[in-house]
């Protein structure tokens, strides 16, 4: 009977979980996106006496760098679809960080930290194999087929456009050829091309 009444309740009042790998709460973002989620209730559904969501941060596993961040966001929130109920209760029922802490290999398991390591490479190939998949249907007999025809064909990776709306492209870099180079700081985003 707990579990239909957890259900229920869950059922019946927003929750927003945040799943950060690196421990952090960032109360003031979830704020933001809260209060975001009821204006968008309010202007695509007419809900004007929206509910406050409860916010509860994930017990999820830690990762070991600075870098896997989205890597490890997108296996979090893939394991939490695959089971939403199971998962919110989870969430739900968790305790305090200490014994949170004691359990780590549980938790490990629950959210198959042993699948990440292999995640990004696997991401790579999916985005290099979509890529393959796009420009093969954006040629025809041969022709690239755009827009209009003089719309620019795809280069090779790695190559620069001269149009500034073109497609963006995937560029890998090797970290042996950017060890010791000292990149500029900006405060404005990079794209690349």
């Amino acid at each position: 009977m707990h579990h239909l009444r957890l259900t229920y309740f869950i059922r019946c009042r927003p929750y927003i979980f945040s799943f950060d790998s690196l421990g952090t709460r960032h109360p003031h973002a979830l704020k933001v996106l809260s209060r975001y989620l009821g204006m968008e209730a309010k202007d695509k559904k007419g809900w004007t006496d929206t509910v406050q969501p409860i916010i509860k941060p994930a017990s999820v596993p830690a990762q070991p760098n600075f870098c896997d961040c989205g890597v490890y966001l997108l296996h979090f929130v893939e394991q939490f679809m695959s089971d939403p109920d199971g998962f919110a209760q989870q969430i739900l029922q968790q305790k305090t960080k200490k014994s949170v802490r004691s359990n780590n290999s549980e938790r490990e398991r629950l959210w198959g930290h042993d699948k990440i390591a292999g995640r990004r490479h696997e991401m790579k190939q999916k985005v290099i194999s979509l890529s393959v998949e796009w420009r093969l249907e954006k040629q025809v007999d041969g022709k690239w087929k755009g827009k209009d025809q003089n719309e620019e064909q795809p280069r090779e990776s790695g190559t620069r456009s001269t149009d500034p709306d073109s497609d963006i492209e995937v560029v890998e870099m090797s970290s042996k050829a950017t060890r010791g180079v000292k990149v500029p700081r900006t405060n404005k985003a990079a794209r690349l091309r």
